[in-house]
């Protein structure tokens, strides 16, 4: 699945849905660097309240398992 986030990256850089789906896959998948560094382009591209949200919950639970 991250196979084609990353496709879609590629396709759409400026897309927050891509880096919220790609930070979740990180999350899932352990890899806690890259899904902090996933959900801040997620913030940084979103224009939806609900989803910048969303991506700070998941910042601040990842900070707090380092």
């Amino acid at each position: 699945a991250l196979k084609y986030v990353i496709d879609a990256q590629k396709l759409e850089p400026f897309n927050p849905d891509v880096y919220r789906m790609k930070a979740l896959l990180h999350e899932s998948l352990g890899e806690q660097k890259k899904a902090i560094k996933a959900w801040e382009k997620c913030i940084q591209y979103s224009k939806s309240k609900e989803i910048k949200s969303e991506a700070q919950i998941h910042l601040k639970n990842l900070e707090n398992e380092k």
